[in-house]
């Protein structure tokens, strides 16, 4: 009787990435530790365990096939892809965020300044 794979296919084993296969919450913590260059600290960023950030950064160097970060000092440095990757994760997850209910402009809760120039009509 033959053997019957049941191991699920690789992200990259199918060609092109199938979207559906990814899972899109690496992309924050992607980003928390591009900004961080910490692991520690992207944790505590994002509200995770270390341990539960290295599992994370560990499944994106499958996804992305690549290292994304080596060891620097007490933190890591990210490779040029993680560099090239970076802008492109950022603006997804902008454009996600920008989406969301609750994420329009608050006045009551805003600490944007206004700067209003007023002119007044000229007399004829």
């Amino acid at each position: 009787m033959p053997e019957v794979k049941t191991e699920k296919p690789h992200l990259l084993d199918m060609g092109k990435p199938q979207l559906r296969m990814v899972d899109l919450n690496l992309l924050t913590v992607f980003d928390a530790v591009m900004q961080e260059q910490n692991i520690t600290r992207a944790a505590h960023t994002l509200g995770m365990s270390q341990p539960a950030v290295s599992n994370a950064v560990a499944r994106l160097k499958v996804m992305f096939n690549d290292e994304l970060f080596v060891r620097y000092g007490r933190g890591i440095q990210p490779t040029a892809r993680a560099f090239q990757l970076f802008g492109s994760v950022r603006q997804a997850l902008q454009l996600v965020q920008n989406e969301l209910p609750g994420s329009g402009f608050e006045p009551t809760s805003s600490e944007r300044v206004f700067n209003l120039c007023v002119c007044s009509p000229l007399d004829n």
